[in-house]
């Protein structure tokens, strides 16, 4: 059965316990992928009070909304609400002031305590990010960090690596220290390593190009042009 045959639920969903995040399908998505925490994400959506002001809105902007899911780059609400959400999906999602501004709100135009609705429409979604913009080096986040800070040039990491072929095969199984750009694992690794923070575990996948190239590595067992 496709997505197609499936109609949306015909009364809201309770995504929290309390009910402090409540969603009502609009419009039913397509597929059953769902993006992740640390997927990019981009959206368009509708803020509005509960009396019905709106306080924001990307379709009026013209621009989608783009952001990195489950990093606290929006309110919890939000990150709450989307990894429920498929491809094309729209749904208002209800937030109480606990998921959003809070006690504080945000003035001039949330006031304190707000209850929040959006319109959300999700656009398309990469469970994967892209850290070289042409798929050479894909990360994605399974532990999430909450250290801030990225290693930089000359900076020592100690690693654990897990590293296998694209069948499965493992060719490196180790705890090491490594020191950025001092050529002691293949660019993409080091690419990957300069975007991730203290404590963070991630899934890296590197194409050849960003790896051993057309030679492979014969001491890894590393075949040419393996990703």
């Amino acid at each position: 059965m496709s997505s197609d045959d499936v109609e949306p639920p015909k009364g809201p969903q309770n995504l929290t316990p309390n009910g402090e995040v409540v969603k009502q399908i609009i419009k039913k998505g397509e597929g059953f992928l769902k993006p992740e925490n640390g997927s990019d994400v981009t959206v368009h959506y509708v803020g509005t009070l509960e009396d019905g002001t709106k306080f924001d809105s990307s379709r009026d902007s013209g621009s989608p909304f783009e952001f990195q899911l489950g990093m606290g780059k929006v309110i919890k609400g939000w990150d709450v609400a989307i990894p429920t959400m498929l491809k094309g999906e729209i749904s208002t999602i209800t937030i109480a002031p606990s998921y959003a501004y809070g006690d504080t709100g945000m003035p001039p135009s949330i006031p304190p305590h707000a209850t929040l609705k959006f319109e959300i429409e999700l656009l398309s979604f990469r469970n994967e990010k892209d850290l070289t913009h042409d798929g050479g080096v894909l990360k994605k986040v399974i532990d999430e960090s909450k250290e801030w800070q990225t290693p930089s040039y000359e900076t020592k990491c100690q690693v654990e690596l897990v590293g296998k072929l694209s069948d499965g095969t493992i060719f490196e199984d180790r705890k090491a220290e490594i020191t950025i750009g001092d050529d002691q694992v293949c660019i993409g690794l080091e690419k990957a390593l300069e975007s991730m923070k203290r404590g963070e575990k991630s899934l890296v996948t590197i194409r050849s190009d960003y790896g051993y190239g057309d030679e492979g590595n014969s001491d890894l067992k590393i075949p040419p042009k393996a990703t």
